[in-house]
């Protein structure tokens, strides 16, 4: 079997830092905290980023209209905050084989396809959203930027919750190394996905939600908003632990 660029530059790569010491209760997120919650590694690896595409993620341009404040912009329409890019690309680069529930216009699988290319794994992504629009756009998007590793995106139009049942019922389950939860942020879609996703995460493997670190979440008055209280409700605490907050996002792993 061939040797990957990921095994010579890092033979040891298991996940080293579990920043359990970046817990936020839900009061605590209350105050606008997604700036605070910087970047911060889960993986050994020498100097403050893996390579010079997540030092670029760091600094990327930001997009300057308020709907999108803080967020990067390399060319997709989404909501990426430089520390939740960031985290995408350190764990699809470590953890190849990824589960997107929410594509939404194709940023983050761009984000991890580089991620992916970068390690010289062969891994892929599957992506799932409910939207055909959405698919069509991020895949065009992937085709036109020429995003490396685009022939290994494959792309699926159905309700997210769906779609993971559909992959844990089969005689074979299917099992991610990572998965990246964001096809919504609203409690009740949230409360039915968090005790299915133990069944198609593999043992090891981590599962990354965003707008999990939102000042929404507290909110009464904000009703679409509730990602924070479902997970911490129905993710399963039997096989998931907790490992950081970066960002936006709320990162777990399954035991």
């Amino acid at each position: 079997m061939a040797t990957t660029a990921l095994q010579v530059l890092y033979p040891n790569s298991r996940p080293s830092y579990d920043n359990k010491d970046t817990w936020l209760t839900l009061e605590e997120t209350a105050v606008e905290k997604r700036f605070d919650m910087i970047f911060r590694p889960t993986y050994d690896f020498p100097g403050d980023y893996i390579d010079g595409y997540h030092k670029f993620l760091a600094s990327a341009p930001i997009f300057p209209d308020n709907l999108a404040e803080g967020c990067i912009d390399i060319g997709y329409e989404g909501w990426l905050l430089p520390a939740d890019a960031c985290k995408l690309y350190e764990l699809a680069y470590f953890n190849p084989d990824v589960l997107e529930i929410g594509t939404y216009r194709g940023l983050s699988s761009a984000v991890m396809s580089h991620a992916i290319v970068n390690a010289g794994n062969g891994g892929q992504i599957v992506t799932v959203d409910l939207d055909p629009v959405h698919q069509y756009v991020a895949r065009v998007a992937h085709d036109t930027r020429k995003v490396p590793g685009r022939e290994n995106i494959h792309y699926f139009v159905f309700d997210g919750t769906e779609f993971v049942r559909s992959l844990y019922e089969r005689e074979e389950p299917r099992l991610f190394q990572m998965v990246f939860v964001d096809h919504t942020h609203v409690y009740e879609p949230m409360l039915d996905i968090c005790p299915l996703l133990h069944k198609v995460t593999a043992p090891g493997g981590f599962v990354l939600f965003h707008d999990y670190n939102d000042q929404r979440n507290a909110n009464p008055e904000a009703l679409d908003f509730g990602v924070y209280q479902a997970v911490n409700e129905t993710l399963s605490k039997e096989h998931f632990e907790f490992y950081g907050i970066f960002g936006a996002c709320g990162l777990y792993r399954r035991r």
